[in-house]
């Protein structure tokens, strides 16, 4: 497993849930090599470190993985961090720029690709005007610039009031959730965290959202704990909403009552991926159902001998960055693997229920598919209710496509001992194809210039085709997926 996978599969740690420190420095004269290396900063025990870097290199996760010697852990670093201050700077966006390249530059080998390295500027109207405040942790995230959010936070009022959204200082943009978010740390006023609700508490509250125990359900892996720091006093209990909402386990989603002190009580909502496109759990009439992973190739070559698909407790695709990883079942040189993340070893009983098929393609070769052996899903799609094109890499927020970007959140490869998502491997070419899904309801299920690999069963060969009709118990090779068809139609 590379790397640069690892950084996804920690369990979080209540005390890295936000961790900030201040330096007193001059903005306008300061270097982005000062503040990464030279400027003294003091976190809330009263500790100094010189520099970002030192923060960074004090304060981090651990993963724990097997190996043939035991168990051993990596340390991870932290790649985002808030950087607030009552200063304004007409440089900010240099010196992010700068900062993130030199974390990149120094913990490479641990940076997930899919998450990178950022930096934030943001205003801080109650700061010392020589105080500049650094935030980060696991609830520390810094979206891409231009970057959509895909799911959802709210904080909905018990009684009269609406529901709010975290938003990150005084940009007004959403503090979540980001599509490769893990977990959001927020408050209840701007001077406890970056992400914060303009709340009116008699004291101030600081929520950690972020992964639970794997003895959660697949489909509600979150919990949501109350921290005390930076002057928050967590005087009021938690619990998650039942039975008034009970997720039915196709999308991962949940919210939870905070009850203080009275009768003042709200909710805190999330969901994890609202957009049409998102992976599905349950079968339903009409959708296309997940039953084959094709096996990454580049002008028909492969492209690594070491690939996976990484699943969950019910044996469905994670497809979120939010989604605990149970088990990943991995091809290594042509042979298939079962890692399981719990105790820290290989499944060969399991590695046994699933095959890497060789599936023949008219005129063009051969698909390797991994799939279950009893042809089961991983999950499943729902066709959207007007025909969209279908992307693999995460789209600007000039376009609205029918994006698949969550597959590199449930599958990858090792490319130069570095992790890459197998969506992102496949989108360099597909999304030139100008492939287009069809709305539900419709007759024929997708279309593309380039063509499209179809068969009517899974003893057919695959053949190409522009366009491709709606048939229960077809399969298409779309990307990375094989999709089979379902009976029904479609639509709400």
């Amino acid at each position: 497993m590379a790397i640069g996978d690892l950084i996804r599969e920690f369990e979080p740690d209540e005390s890295l849930a936000l961790i900030h420190a201040t330096a007193t420095v001059r903005l306008g004269a300061t270097s982005a090599a000062d503040l990464f290396a030279n400027c003294r900063f003091e976190v809330s025990d009263g500790q100094s470190f010189t520099g970002i870097a030192s923060l960074l290199e004090r304060f981090h996760t651990c993963f724990s993985y097997g190996t043939d010697f035991g168990v051993e852990s990596v340390a991870v670093p932290f790649g985002h961090a808030f950087v607030v201050s009552g200063q304004g700077s007409s440089r900010s966006e240099r010196l992010e720029n700068e900062i993130a390249r030199k974390i990149e530059k120094r913990w490479r080998a641990a940076i997930d690709p899919a998450i990178g390295a950022r930096i934030a500027f943001l205003n801080g109207p109650r700061a010392e005007r020589d105080d500049v405040k650094v935030y980060f942790g696991t609830g520390a995230f810094v979206p891409a610039r231009g970057e959509r959010p895909v799911g959802t936070v709210e904080i909905e009022p018990l009684g009269a009031g609406s529901a709010q959204i975290p938003v990150l200082g005084d940009t007004g943009r959403p503090a979540g959730l980001y599509r490769a978010q893990e977990a959001l740390t927020f408050g209840s006023a701007q001077d406890l965290a970056p992400a914060f609700v303009d709340w009116p508490a008699r004291e101030g509250f600081l929520f950690f959202l972020g992964r639970g125990s794997l003895s959660l359900p697949a489909y509600r892996p979150l919990q949501v704990l109350g921290l005390e720091k930076n002057g928050s006093h967590p005087d009021y209990r938690i619990r998650r909403n039942e039975p008034r909402h009970e997720p039915d386990g196709d999308d991962i989603e949940d919210e939870f009552v905070v009850s203080f002190r009275g009768d003042n009580e709200f909710l805190i909502r999330y969901r994890a991926d609202a957009r049409a496109s998102r992976l599905r759990r349950r079968a339903r009439p009409g959708r296309f159902a997940i039953t084959g992973v094709v096996e990454p190739r580049r002008h028909q070559w492969p492209v690594s001998d070491h690939w996976w698909l990484d699943l969950d407790a019910e044996s469905m695709m994670t497809g979120s960055s939010l989604a605990p990883k149970v088990r990943s079942i991995a091809v290594r040189q042509g042979a298939v693997h079962c890692y399981d993340w719990r105790s820290f070893s290989e499944d060969r009983k399991v590695a046994r229920t699933y095959t890497l098929e060789r599936a023949a393609v008219r005129g063009r070769g051969e698909l390797g598919i991994l799939r279950r052996q009893d042809s089961g899903p991983f999950g499943f799609l729902e066709r959207p209710v007007e025909q969209k094109p279908v992307v693999f890499i995460a789209a600007d927020d000039t376009t609205d496509p029918y994006s698949l970007d969550w597959i590199d959140f449930a599958a990858g490869a090792e490319i130069a001992f570095r992790r890459e998502g197998l969506g992102s491997l496949w989108g360099v070419g597909y999304d030139q194809a100008e492939i287009v899904l069809a709305p539900a309801g419709a007759d024929w299920s997708m279309r593309a210039s380039g063509g499209v690999l179809y068969r009517a069963s899974r003893d057919q060969e695959f053949e190409a085709f522009d366009e491709i009709p709606w048939s229960p118990g077809g399969q298409v090779a779309l990307g990375p997926l094989i999709l089979t068809m379902l009976e029904g139609s479609g639509g709400k």
